[in-house]
């Protein structure tokens, strides 16, 4: 008797991005920066944190980055650190990071590497640094 078993694979994209993302830009590999519109509530929310410590400086553009590849590999981070919390929820936080323009897309596409900081990476030590608001 011969037993032949199908098996079908069906697509059914991302396994989980945020809400806000959009599906339609999550380039793979690779990175998508996606322009905010300043009278949405995600534009508001980065503006207000960043306003509270930065009032007279302009913002002329804010930009969301959609990578699937960091944003997985983020959620199997907090994932761990979950485990070792005892599955207690983990603390996030928005942080900002100040660079040149010139570093922007290698930071979009390979995330933070203290080792190709650029000039003033090291001021603080080895590692990256980055400011709560």
């Amino acid at each position: 008797v011969k037993v032949k078993q199908a098996c079908s694979v069906k697509f059914q994209g991302p396994k989980s991005i945020p809400d806000h993302w959009d599906p339609s830009a999550l380039p793979d590999p690779g990175f998508k920066k996606i322009t905010l519109s300043s009278s949405s509530d995600e534009y508001q929310k980065v503006w207000n944190l960043f306003n509270r410590t930065l009032p007279f400086y302009f913002v002329q553009k804010i930009e969301r980055v959609q990578n699937l590849a960091l944003w997985e590999v983020y959620q199997w981070q907090k994932g761990q650190m979950q485990k070792r919390n005892g599955g207690k929820v983990v603390d996030e936080r928005q942080l900002f990071h100040g660079t040149s323009a010139n570093f922007v897309d290698a930071i979009c596409q390979q995330n933070f590497d203290w080792r190709v900081c650029g000039l003033h990476g090291t001021s603080y030590g080895k590692g990256s640094s980055f400011a709560r608001d």
